[in-house]
């Protein structure tokens, strides 16, 4: 969301949204700041981490795509987007990189899971490994105030192909971008290449 950590220095100087400063033996100092006070730390035993994590899907980056298709095929008529965004099914994509990557994939967002073929499911699950790969590469996506550990902006908001382009031109057709709102999220993508 917005919150960020970031690795300072022993003279720096806190700010009215840190949360929590941690230490480490080697002497690295890292604080976590968090304006709109969405994320919590709890500290809990391995055991329970265990638990924590089973409730997750697979990483999307560790896993073939093939067996990601295979999360995205029911229930039928939940929407993909919504599908690619529960985090229950597969962890870690979020907004801008399910909708870049239906629109690499040229599928609408809203097409129910029911309406797609297993080359379909396969085909937006090997574009969701390229647009995270591609993200990290850049150190993400900068849309707003994110910033990586050393302070800096990632470099992918220039690579967007329909993500918060609402109005402008698709840079593969010339249609203009749409916006709507899935799972509570704007959504956007193109009425000609996806459908």
């Amino acid at each position: 969301m917005t919150g960020k950590f970031l690795i300072v220095d022993s003279a720096y100087q806190p700010t009215k949204h840190d949360r929590i400063r941690f230490e480490f033996d080697d002497g690295t100092i890292m604080v976590w700041s968090d304006v709109r006070q969405f994320g919590f730390i709890h500290h809990v035993s391995v055991n329970e981490l265990d638990d924590i994590l089973s409730a997750y899907g697979p990483e999307p980056l560790e896993t073939p795509a093939e067996i990601l298709a295979a999360r995205i095929e029911t229930p039928k008529t939940r929407k993909l987007k919504v599908a690619l965004l529960d985090q229950g099914v597969i962890a870690g994509i979020g907004n801008i990189y399910a909708d870049e990557a239906c629109h690499r994939a040229g599928l609408r967002p809203a097409r129910r899971l029911g309406s797609l073929t297993s080359s379909d499911r396969l085909r937006v699950m090997r574009e969701a490994k390229n647009v995270l790969t591609e993200s990290l590469a850049q150190k993400g996506t900068s849309a707003n105030d994110y910033v990586d550990t050393h302070g800096e902006r990632g470099g992918f908001l220039g690579f967007l192909r329909v993500y918060g382009r609402e109005g402008e031109r698709c840079h593969a057709c010339g249609t203009p971008i749409k916006r709507i709102v899935l799972a509570q999220r704007g959504t956007h993508y193109c009425p000609s290449c996806q459908a």
